[in-house]
C-alpha cells in the first residue's frame, strides 16, 4: 500500500541493493594475489569493501520493521486492521497486546451500547473509524476512557436501585417477604464494589500513561 505524500516503501532499499550489487561485482573483478600486490588495487579494494559493509548496514536498518507502538495503526478496513495486528504481534509483548485488545473491545462495546452500528460487519467498520491512524497509546487511552464512562454510569444506576431497595426494606412487610430484597441488596452492593475497583484501576492506568513520555 502506497501512502500519499510519502516515498514508496522499499524504494531506498532497492537502490541500496543495486549499489551493493555493483560493489560486489567490482570486488569480485579485482582479485589481489599475494605474489602480485598492487598498493593502489589493495587500497581501492579495501575502500570498496568498507563501502559495501556500510551499505549492508544501512540496508539492514532500512529493511527493519517500524515499531508498531509509535507508528499509526493501519485500519481503514477490518482486513487492514487484522493485517496490522498480525505484523504488530511479532514486536509487542503479551501484556501490551492484552491491554491493547482489551481497550479495543471497550471501544467496540461503546459503539454497541450507543447503537452507532448493528451487525458484526458494520460494527467492525465503525471501530476502524475510531482507531485508524491512531497510535497504540492513543487507542489504549480511548479504551480506558470508554471504561470510565460506562462504569461511572453503571455505578450510578446500581446505586439508584440500591437506594430504592433500602427504602423498600424500611417499608411495611414481614422479614420473610423481604428476604428477596435483602439478597438483591447484597448482590448489588457487591457489584458496585467491583465496579468501583474497576473504575479506580482505569483511572490509575490513565494517570500512569500521562507520566510516561510519548516516544517520538
Amino acid at each position: 500500500m502506497t501512502v500519499t505524500g510519502r516515498r514508496a516503501p522499499g524504494s531506498a532499499a532497492r537502490k541500496l541493493v543495486l549499489v551493493c550489487t555493483e560493489i560486489g561485482v567490482i570486488l569480485r573483478s579485482r582479485k589481489v594475489y599475494p605474489m602480485k600486490k598492487n598498493p593502489e588495487s589493495v587500497s581501492l579494494t579495501a575502500a570498496l569493501a568498507c563501502l559495501f559493509a556500510i551499505c549492508a548496514l544501512i540496508l539492514s536498518a532500512g529493511c527493519s520493521q517500524p515499531d508498531p507502538r509509535t507508528m499509526p495503526i493501519t485500519a481503514a478496513t477490518p482486513e487492514d486492521f487484522a493485517e496490522w495486528k498480525n505484523t504488530a504481534v511479532q514486536k509487542i509483548t503479551g501484556p501490551e497486546m492484552h491491554e491493547f485488545e482489551s481497550c479495543v473491545n471497550e471501544i467496540r462495546m461503546g459503539i454497541m451500547q450507543r447503537r452507532e452500528a448493528t451487525g458484526a460487519g458494520p460494527i467492525a467498520q465503525k471501530l476502524c473509524g475510531y482507531i485508524d491512524g491512531k497510535t497504540m497509546r492513543e487507542v489504549i487511552v480511548m479504551g480506558h476512557n470508554a471504561t470510565i464512562a460506562w462504569v461511572t454510569k453503571e455505578i450510578a444506576f446500581q446505586r439508584a436501585n440500591i437506594a430504592k431497595t433500602e427504602e423498600a426494606l424500611r417499608g411495611p412487610g414481614s422479614d420473610s417477604a423481604k428476604q428477596g430484597l435483602r439478597d438483591y441488596l447484597a448482590t448489588a452492593n457487591d457489584n458496585v464494589a467491583k465496579l468501583e475497583a474497576r473504575l479506580a484501576k482505569a483511572k490509575a492506568r490513565l494517570a500512569e500513561l500521562r507520566t510516561i513520555p510519548t516516544t517520538p
